[in-house]
């Protein structure tokens, strides 16, 4: 690859055969600096079928097994966002932001029951101590 735009690669994701890494790239990890980060598609053995770019720090992949899209998600240290990848068509949303930014790093989780499938984003690493979990909700 041989440049800064495909560096600190963080999470892991397959669906459809393929491998989806992403990278965090050189950007600062709330997004104040504007860049984008990449999610790279390749297969199996390692030949890349598709760059996708975010705005802002890619700090989590996962494929949700309900609809199989990729779910990204960006800023982890403020200013967070999650962008929804179909791996089929290759389209991608534009960043969802949250209502209320987390006092410092953020993580997505899936989880689902027969009749409902939700994200949820809670701070990782509270700096704020609260009665109970805090989340944030999409906007």
């Amino acid at each position: 690859m041989g440049n800064d735009k495909y560096t600190a690669p963080d999470s892991i994701a397959l669906a459809n055969g393929h491998i989806f890494v992403g990278f965090g790239g050189a950007g600062l990890p709330d997004g104040s600096d504007g860049k984008s980060s990449y999610i790279i598609e390749y297969t199996m053995a390692g030949a890349e079928v598709h760059v996708y770019s975010v705005l802002g720090h890619n700090d989590g992949l996962k494929l949700n097994p309900y609809d199989k899209k990729l779910y990204a998600l960006q800023n982890e240290d403020a200013n967070p966002n999650l962008v929804i990848i179909d791996p089929v068509t290759t389209q991608q949303s534009s960043p969802y932001k949250f209502a209320a930014t987390p006092p410092t790093a953020a993580v997505m989780t899936t989880w689902s029951s027969a009749i409902t499938s939700c994200i949820s984003v809670a701070p990782t690493q509270p700096t704020i101590r609260t009665r109970g979990p805090q989340s944030s909700k999409l906007r």
